[in-house]
């Protein structure tokens, strides 16, 4: 096919990253579901106390892992290789190269959070390698870059022995099979199957070939395309291939779709061109992939992302965009993107730097997370981990997964507003696991409500956690602080003087009782019958002879803070009566009558 370049030239410059997608699917999948739970206050509820909230994270779904959970923290940064332009992942073994040390290097990861450095080492016959490109091909390592094996661009080795890779082979890119590849720089390459996909960066090479490898030590060259245009980034779906076209001085920028049906006549088909401006350069882009029936073009600058359907594969038709508007993501600048379905990660060395986490679930993707960091070039993912290594930045960075939970204070967008009492981090719950967690507040006058969020909202706006419930994150209940309550308990005998003092008195006495308080709602009494009010006088029965008797009031307010007054009466026998001695002298009388 034929290239019009004066029908090309009229297009803006494009720029186009890959990110490769599974089939999209229903949410509706076996997922964590984080709940808040067991949600209690202790202390005393008065201005100026302190009180301890308490609660419980719970996950009553799966196991929380990288394939659900979006939020991310580096939990080690590793100096060597400086330079890193991407790596592979095999089984408990990463494989990156150190652009400028011009080594390959081997970490063990079967502890991610403290990788072990195996073994580093210079690539034998190779002059000055740059290695841009891994790839994984069975018991095989593939590099491709300049001047990786001899003068050649792409270079095998068997790792049956993880730590002690040996030569297989390698295949020159320049001049394979006469001059029909002219491609002398490797920054493209994908291994698909037994074939080699190579193409190179502008301004150095303009060809797109094939190569079958399935005798590494002596590889087939296959087919290529030659165009007026370069193409440094490619993705290999099915029975096509799209490449970008990032020209310098020729005509043509978009996206060619390739048949590479067969390998041995591999031919353009169709081109596409974008109608947005602010697509730009692209450099090197890596770990690129592209499953099911979609396809996604990130812009440069701009912050989109276009979304291609591939239902037709030789025509892809926009559908949709995703503007990461604020965020500015700068997709096209060197970015490497990596899929654990659900989701993508997009490693950015410029803007927004750091790895951008996108769920691809559904047609239409959602930025699900980001997280700072020095520029990347590459991402790769396992079960419990997340990688990057970048050109710029300062090597392999290991990224986990956790979650956060919030307490607020009369804050009904505890889950969202990014204000809060205390913030607690927690690492990926199992299924059934609980965190508990508790925090200090000085108490305030007036009504109040506490709530506690698991899973909250952060702040570039992203929650943790891909989850079959969402509703159930928070748990809340209202309380009151209110002024402390106080209460008077008076004693009044035979009528005599109130006094709060206690009281010795007799068998037989008459007492009587009364109260008042303040601040209260309720009052209860022993011994004193208030009837729940929250001042009064009643009478009460004097205790009997020879016991010591405790009369008490509890007054409690709307906080449930309790004030108590007592007086304790003793009751002594009354004093027996002494009947006074009375002596009496009878003189008798006597009348006489005449």
């Amino acid at each position: 096919m034929s290239l019009n370049k004066s029908r090309l030239s009229k297009f803006t410059r494009l720029s186009i990253v890959l990110c490769g997608l599974l089939l999209f699917v229903s949410n509706a999948h076996a997922a964590p579901n984080i709940i808040s739970q067991n949600l209690t206050g202790a202390g005393t509820f008065t201005p100026g106390s302190t009180i301890t909230f308490s609660a419980n994270t719970t996950n009553v779904g799966t196991d929380m892992n990288t394939t659900n959970s979006h939020r991310l923290r580096v939990v080690r940064t590793i100096g060597e290789p400086s330079g890193a332009y991407d790596f592979v992942i095999r089984g408990n073994y990463l494989y990156t190269f150190g652009y400028s040390s011009k080594k390959l290097f081997i970490y063990n990861i079967s502890n991610a959070e403290s990788p072990v450095l195996e073994r580093s080492f210079s690539l034998p016959d190779a002059v000055t390698p740059y290695v841009y490109e891994l790839e994984l091909f069975g018991d095989y390592i593939v590099l491709g870059g300049q001047n990786v094996s001899a003068s050649n661009e792409v270079a095998i080795y068997n790792i049956q022995d993880p730590i002690n890779p040996t030569f297989a082979g390698s295949v020159d890119t320049q001049k394979s099979g006469g001059a029909e590849c002219q491609v002398n720089n490797v920054e493209g390459m994908e291994v698909v199957g037994s074939k080699l996909y190579v193409s190179g960066e502008a301004p150095w090479s303009k060809n797109f070939c094939v190569f079958d490898i399935s005798n590494p030590s002596s590889y087939v060259f296959n087919s290529a395309i030659a165009a007026d245009e370069f193409t440094n980034v490619f993705d290999v779906h099915g029975n096509y291939a799209y490449l970008i076209s990032t020209p310098v001085s020729y005509g043509f920028r978009g996206i060619i779709v390739v048949d590479v049906s067969n390998s041995a006549n591999i031919r353009v088909v169709s081109l596409y061109f974008a109608a947005t401006a602010n697509i730009g350069a692209s450099h090197a882009s890596h770990n690129v992939r592209a499953q099911g029936n979609y396809l996604y073009v990130g812009g440069y600058g701009g912050g989109h992302v276009q979304i291609f359907d591939l239902s037709t594969p030789s025509d892809p038709v926009q559908i949709n965009s995703l503007d990461f508007g604020a965020l500015n993501t700068n997709w096209s600048s060197g970015t490497g993107v990596s899929v654990n379905y659900p989701y993508a990660y997009i490693a950015n060395p410029a803007g927004f730097a750091g790895v951008n986490i996108i769920d691809i679930s559904n047609s239409t993707p959602v930025q699900k997370g980001h997280v700072d960091g020095n520029a990347t070039d590459a991402t790769g993912s396992n079960a419990n981990y997340v990688f990057s290594a970048g050109y710029a930045g300062p090597g392999l960075i290991v990224y986990k997964p956790f979650m956060r939970a919030r307490f607020c204070i009369d804050n009904s967008a505890c889950a969202t507003s990014g204000v809060g009492i205390k913030t607690a981090t927690m690492n990926p719950l199992a299924s059934g696991a609980t965190v508990a967690t508790s925090t200090t507040w000085v108490a305030t006058l007036g009504t109040h409500t506490i709530t506690y969020c698991s899973d909250y909202v952060e702040t570039y706006g992203f929650d943790s956690v891909l989850e079959s419930n969402d509703s159930d994150n928070c748990s809340s209940y209202t309380f009151v602080v209110s002024n402390p309550p106080t209460v008077t308990l008076e004693l009044q005998v035979n009528s005599g003087a109130w006094s709060t003092a206690d009281q010795t008195v007799n068998a037989g006495d008459v007492l009587s009782a009364r109260w008042s308080s303040t601040n209260a709602t309720t009052c209860t009494g022993t011994g004193v019958n208030t009837s729940n009010t929250t001042s009064g006088t009643v009478g009460v029965t004097t205790p009997p002879a020879g016991t010591a008797t405790v009369f008490r009031v509890d007054c409690v307010n709307s906080s449930g803070v309790t004030a108590s007054d007592t007086v304790t009466v003793t009751t002594q026998q009354r004093s027996n009566f002494t009947q006074p001695n009375i002596s009496y002298t009878l003189s008798p009388t006597y009348s006489s009558t005449t």
